[in-house]
């Protein structure tokens, strides 16, 4: 059976075994008059991450972001879910630091735990070990395969991992959707983990509209819109504290 018009089979994919369409609507593609409540939900660990592959400070004038992307809505709470840091004073005060300039700006916190990966270790032993065992049959190992022992040896195993904090956003959302305290949910997020959270939300009628500077192909296909932004959408979005050149989240040079 040929796709419908508005499909672009090369975009198109199975998904929980049913073919989704893919939507990378750009801020002027969301509908110009849908009004409402939003609450802006902002995944910290995964919107940072996302935000320093494109060379975009994370010192953002949330309120200009908020206010950019969902346009003619009553912002009703902007929410940030990161885990707390421990065990490393300089990173704890960093942290501390930005959770305060979050919450100057009306922002608020969400804490889960961040703790030390059981694997990193192991992980790091076995890496050791395995490039013991290869250093004397280097000749007697394909190319190919050489390289990629090569390239796992050099790779890195997470130190941390973060805990209590996709549950937690995942529960307000739903949480939130089922005491009709908002109409569209902006999720700053390219993680596929909340899209059981996300199909919740919209079965109980709310909107679920995702940004992300990366790019996460099942998200898309389970929210409402996914709006990819680019480095250039940050030009002027940047807070004051963020030190030079003034109000813009983009970083020069380097």
């Amino acid at each position: 059976m040929p796709f419908p018009r508005d499909y672009d089979a090369t975009r198109a994919a199975a998904v929980g075994g049913r073919l989704v369409r893919v939507r990378e609507n750009s801020p002027k593609s969301e509908p110009a008059a849908p009004g409402g409540r939003a609450v802006l939900f902002i995944d910290g660990s995964n919107w940072y991450h996302s935000l320093k592959r494109i060379e975009v400070s994370s010192k953002l004038d949330y309120r200009a972001v908020a206010s950019k992307l969902i346009r003619n809505r009553e912002l009703v709470d902007s929410r940030y879910y990161v885990g707390r840091v421990t065990g490393d004073l300089r990173r704890m005060r960093e942290q501390e630091l930005y959770l305060g300039f979050l919450r100057d700006q009306g922002v608020s916190v969400h804490l889960g735990i961040v703790r030390r990966n059981p694997m990193n270790r192991q992980f790091v032993r076995e890496r050791r070990r395995l490039a013991e065992r290869i250093s004397g049959y280097a000749a007697a190992i394909p190319v190919e395969v050489r390289e990629a022992i090569e390239i796992l040896c050099r790779s890195d195993y997470p130190q941390f991992v973060e805990k209590q904090v996709d549950t937690r956003m995942s529960v307000d959302l739903v949480r939130m959707a089922y005491r009709d305290e908002y109409d569209a949910a902006f999720l700053l997020s390219a993680d596929s983990d909340f899209i059981p959270a996300v199909e919740a939300v919209r079965e109980l009628g709310k909107r679920v509209i995702a940004a992300s500077p990366a790019k996460m192909f099942e998200l898309a296909c389970a929210v409402d819109t996914f709006v990819p932004l680019r480095r250039e959408w940050f030009e002027g979005l940047g807070a004051d504290q963020a030190g030079p050149g003034g109000s813009s989240a983009v970083r020069r040079g380097g």
